[in-house]
C-alpha cells in the first residue's frame, strides 16, 4: 500500500484542530452561558473548525494492489484500477475514468512555483507512479 498526500496538508489540519480545541477551552463565556444563542453559534463554528481540520487530516490516495482510494474533503470513492483509464495533473491530480468521469485528489497538488517553471515536483512524480500502477495493475496476469 502507497499513501500519497501533500505533507504541508498535515501541518494545516492540525493547526486546525489545535486552535478549535484552544478556543474552545479558552473562550469561558462559551462554557458559562452555553445554552444561550452566542455560545451556540460560537461552539457550532469550533466544532466545525475541529471536523474540517480533522478531514484535512485525512484527505490522502491510497494504491493498493486492487484498488485506487481517493480521500477528499467531503467524499471517499474507491475505485479499481480497472476503472481507471489514466491520469492528469491540472489545480490538482485527476484521476480520468473509462466512463469519463474525473475525479479531482485534493490530497495531491503541484505547488504554484511548480506551476510556474513548468516543473514535476512531488504532484508530477505521484502522477508517473500511480501510471506506472495503473498500468501494471491492467495487465493480465498468466497463472502457469
Amino acid at each position: 500500500m502507497n499513501v500519497y498526500r501533500n505533507p504541508h496538508y498535515r501541518l494545516a489540519g492540525a493547526v486546525l484542530a489545535v486552535t478549535a480545541i484552544v478556543l474552545t477551552v479558552a473562550d469561558q463565556t462559551v462554557i458559562a452561558q452555553f445554552p444561550d444563542r452566542d455560545s451556540t453559534w460560537r461552539i457550532a463554528l469550533y466544532t466545525a473548525m475541529l471536523a474540517g481540520g480533522i478531514r484535512v487530516l485525512a484527505m490522502r490516495v491510497v494504491a493498493t494492489t486492487e484498488t485506487l482510494t481517493v480521500r477528499n474533503l467531503l467524499r471517499t470513492h474507491i475505485l479499481p484500477w480497472e476503472a481507471i483509464a489514466g491520469f492528469a495533473l491540472e489545480s490538482s491530480l485527476v484521476v480520468e475514468l473509462n466512463d469519463g468521469r474525473r475525479i479531482g485528489c485534493s490530497a495531491v497538488q503541484p505547488t504554484g512555483l511548480d506551476r510556474m517553471t513548468g516543473r514535476k515536483g512531488y504532484a508530477g512524480t505521484t502522477a508517473e507512479l500511480l501510471e506506472t500502477r495503473r498500468r501494471i495493475s491492467a495487465t493480465p496476469h498468466r497463472h502457469q
